[in-house]
């Protein structure tokens, strides 16, 4: 039951996000069907499971590529902000290690430097808080910095709760807090 709750969750998001596939509005990242094709396959696994050593490269290079696109712009759009926090959802959820591990080094940066492009991302797709929440909290372990995520929480609770509403907003921060104060 949980598994179909996810792939009815994807197929909502893929709906979302990619009702405007093929448009970029000024300097947005062109995201073809294609790359939702890449994304989705990746998650759902349409294809079978490659076999040989070089189809499975082929196809991690493609996922990275997608991947790369969305990390290394400065600046987001909102839209690509979405997709990017698909990425994120993604590679928590299939456990793609290296992906977690660059996203781990780089998300609170792509708050930091957008936090209300990133909570109004969040705030149209609500079924990734728990997720992209998660992922800024292991950010403070990943880098070593555990102690700062209580000063980070504490300097954007405010406009969390004012982009995500109370309810979203706290379960957010509950996320991004947990295993301060011994909290698990």
């Amino acid at each position: 039951m949980k598994k179909t709750k996810k792939i009815c969750w994807v197929l909502m998001v893929i709906f979302v996000l990619f009702n405007h596939v093929g448009l970029a509005i000024g300097d947005e990242i062109q995201f073809g069907p294609k790359e939702a094709y890449i994304l989705l396959d990746y998650f759902l696994r349409l294809d079978p499971e490659p076999t040989e050593i070089k189809e499975k490269l082929a196809q991690y290079n493609q996922w990275a590529s997608v991947y790369a696109k969305y990390s290394q712009k400065k600046l987001l759009t909102k839209n690509e902000m979405k997709v990017y926090l698909l990425i994120v959802f993604m590679a928590e959820e299939k456990g793609v290690v290296h992906t977690q591990e660059e996203i781990y080094k780089e998300i609170v940066s792509k708050f930091e430097s957008q936090p209300e492009v990133y909570l109004a991302a969040l705030e149209e797709l609500p079924f990734f808080i728990p997720v992209t929440c998660k992922v800024l909290k292991e950010h403070f372990f990943f880098v070593n910095e555990p102690d700062k995520k209580h000063q980070f929480a504490k300097k954007y609770e405010k406009i969390i709760l004012q982009n995500l509403g109370e309810k979203s907003g706290s379960e957010c921060l509950k996320h991004i807090k947990r295993g301060l104060e011994g909290e698990k």
